[in-house]
Order: C-alpha cells, then structure tokens, then sequence
C-alpha cells in the first residue's frame, strides 16, 4: 500500500488487503496469453503452408522425374522396335536377295542343261550317226568302238566343254563362300549396332536417374534446413 493511500479515514481510498490492479493484470495476462495462442496459431499456419509447399513442389518434381523416366522408357522401346524392324527388313532383302540369285543360278543350270541335252540330241558324233561309224575299209563296215575313234577337233570339244563346266563349278563355289561370308558381317554388324543402342539407353537411364537422386537430395537438404530455422535469424 503506497503512502499517500493512509491519510486517514476521510480520505479512504483503499482498505487494507485489497488489489485495485488485479482485473487489469488479469485483463493484461488474457490480453498476453491470446497474444500468444495467435502467435501460435500462426506459426502454425506458416509451417502448415510451407510443408503444403514443399509436398506439392516435391509432388510436381516427382511426376516430373515419372514424365521423363517414362519418356526415356517409350524413346527405348520404340528404338528397339525401329531396329528390330530394320533387321528384319534387312533379313528380308537379303533373303530375296539370296532366292532371286539362287533362281538365276538353277535357271542358267536349267538352260545350260536343256543346251546340253539338244547339243547331245542332234550331235551326230554322241548319236553314232552312220555317217561317221562308217569303216575306212568300206562303206559297208562300221566301227564297232565308235566313241574311241573321235576325231582330235571332237575331242577338244569335250575336253573345252569338262573344263567350262569344272570352272563353272569353281565359281559357284566361290560365290557360296562369298555369300556366307557376307552374311556373317551383315548379322555381326547388326548385333553391335543393337549391343551399343542398348549401352546408350542404359546409360541415358542411368544418368537420369543419377541426376534425379541428386535433385532430391539436394531437395531434402533444403528442407531441412527450412524446418531447423523457418525464419531465419532476428537477433
């Protein structure tokens, strides 16, 4: 009680005991204390907002990272169809390739052998025509060996004719072992190509995936920092 309340009864302004100031601390104390379930309230809000933020900035990086993760799978499925598709074009050209010259070579025996037979048909020589089984003793005596008696021109003829068809047998075997040849670089060509389109892809995927990780962790970096000190220093 202050000094210049006891001045005696006439001039009583507060008795003994009594606290004058006690409704306006306890106004001051709700006042303070709804000061500070606001200030709560909003703090509250604020990390409420920037952990919706970080959700939906976390949400739109992750369909992100999903929209190039299954663009980069499509680009390598549709890579591997166009080149599953090209080798089967080639194989088919090749295999055409193979049949028209497989065709071309059975036609020119075909022909070859057709000729042969009409040359040995009409040949008057391989047919004993009489007029060269005629004996030199006589018109009426014939050569009972008629094949060993050919003239030196005939038998260059056939000797000519066994040659031609030995170097045709030569070359047809060359081209055989050509052509298989040339089929083993084209499958051994087609199969790197397809082994280094495949270490591409994978690499690709590889560093997209390395390059998400990164993100994120960087990402989470972030937030931590952000929720240890949401506002930062105000010292």
């Amino acid at each position: 009680m202050y000094e210049q309340d006891r001045e005696g009864v006439s001039g009583l302004r507060v008795m003994e005991g009594e606290d004058l100031g006690q409704g306006n601390r306890i106004r001051k104390q709700q006042i303070q204390q709804k000061d500070w379930l606001d200030q709560q309230i909003r703090l509250k809000q604020e990390q409420e907002r920037i952990a919706k933020e970080n959700q939906d900035e976390y949400e739109q990086q992750e369909g992100h990272l999903h929209d190039l993760l299954s663009k980069a799978q499509d680009d390598e499925e549709a890579n591997r169809r166009a080149m599953a598709k090209a080798m089967m074009d080639e194989n088919l050209v090749a295999s055409k390739t193979k049949k028209d010259h497989e065709k071309y070579i059975g036609d020119r025996n075909h022909t070859g052998d057709n000729y042969d037979l009409d040359a040995a048909n009409s040949d008057p020589f391989l047919n004993e025509h009489f007029g060269t089984t005629k004996n030199e003793l006589g018109d009426h005596r014939y050569k009972p060996y008629h094949f060993k008696g050919l003239r030196e021109d005939h038998k260059e003829q056939i000797n000519l004719e066994l040659k031609r068809q030995l170097e045709e047998a030569e070359i047809k075997k060359k081209q055989d072992k050509e052509e298989e040849r040339l089929w083993a670089l084209q499958a051994e060509h087609l199969r790197k190509l397809q082994i280094k389109e495949d270490r591409l892809l994978k690499r690709k995927k590889r560093e997209m995936e390395e390059a998400a990780l990164s993100h994120q962790v960087d990402h989470n970096k972030e937030n931590k920092i952000k929720w240890k000190n949401p506002y930062g220093d105000r010292s």
